[in-house]
């Protein structure tokens, strides 16, 4: 498997988040996949949004911040499950490249409320 944080943390730095590998109360959004259910009752009890892979995506391809209900993180693992598996997008050679000039800072529009 392809772990793809790596990517996904690109790309939410370049959309103007900030990563954080520890629990904090500046944290808004929490991307998750097949993680433990522990980390959703969690974020669930702060008002944490969890979001699937996928809201990043797309926020990146429509450079813009995108209504999280459209992308909400599914558990599909036992409550007990301990598995760590990666953010492996579905097809990771039709990725958009984090560097392209067509998303300079200058670009962004985050503004935008739908």
């Amino acid at each position: 498997a392809i772990d793809a944080s790596e990517y996904f943390e690109e790309i939410i730095e370049k959309l103007g988040g900030k990563i954080s590998k520890r629990w904090s109360s500046e944290i808004t959004h929490c991307v998750f996949k097949e993680g433990h259910r522990r980390t959703l009752l969690r974020c669930e009890d702060a008002n944490i949004k969890v979001v699937s892979p996928r809201w990043v995506q797309e926020c990146h391809r429509l450079w813009c911040k995108i209504p999280e209900e459209e992308h909400r993180a599914i558990q599909h693992s036992s409550p007990h499950s301990k598995a760590k598996k990666s953010m492996e997008p579905k097809s990771p050679t039709n990725m958009p490249d984090p560097d392209d000039p067509r998303f300079s800072s200058s670009q962004r529009d985050f503004s935008k409320k739908y």
